[in-house]
């Protein structure tokens, strides 16, 4: 007895047929899921990051020159803010400010900008400090570090006649 395995052509029939038919059948792509909204530290951030943003937008324009370094703190926390967007999972959107409100409000000083940066750096070190995810706790700690010079480097640079850099 000889064990003669051939493959007959009807069984190469049904293997092209099945082939054909999952070829053509309708594959779904896999559509992402919608990124939940912004919760917990990074959404506080987002928020405090948008309030030091209208402040920034709403402080009268500098009379002794400094115009530059004004702008370059508003650059700068419009930059925290699109980091703090991707790590929500949201898209970054425009930074400017929100329409006018019912009552004007009075521009926020020097001063008050400075007191803002102190206390939101102190909101996100704790925020830091609390957080689950490591990469989330390195960018609130981050962007702390950065709102306490802020905060901190107007001081100094008015205090002295050293300008620092």
């Amino acid at each position: 007895m000889s064990d003669d395995r051939r493959v007959t052509r009807r069984a190469i029939l049904a293997g092209a047929v099945g082939i054909v038919v999952a070829a053509c059948t309708k594959r779904r792509a896999a559509v992402p899921p919608e990124p939940a909204p912004a919760t917990g530290p990074i959404a506080e951030a987002l928020a405090a990051e948008q309030a030091i943003i209208a402040a920034y937008d709403a402080a009268a324009p500098p009379t002794d020159g400094d115009a530059r370094y004004l702008a370059s703190l508003l650059a700068a926390h419009k930059e925290h803010l699109t980091a703090l967007q991707r790590a929500a999972g949201v898209a970054p959107s425009a930074t400017g400010t929100s329409a006018a409100t019912s009552s004007p409000t009075p521009a926020p000083t020097e001063s008050q900008l400075q007191a803002a940066e102190r206390a939101s750096a102190r909101r996100l070190t704790d925020s830091a400090v609390a957080a689950a995810d490591g990469a989330v706790a390195a960018l609130l700690a981050s962007i702390a570090a950065a709102h306490e010079v802020y905060g901190t480097r107007r001081i100094v640079r008015f205090s002295s006649t050293v300008q620092v850099p």
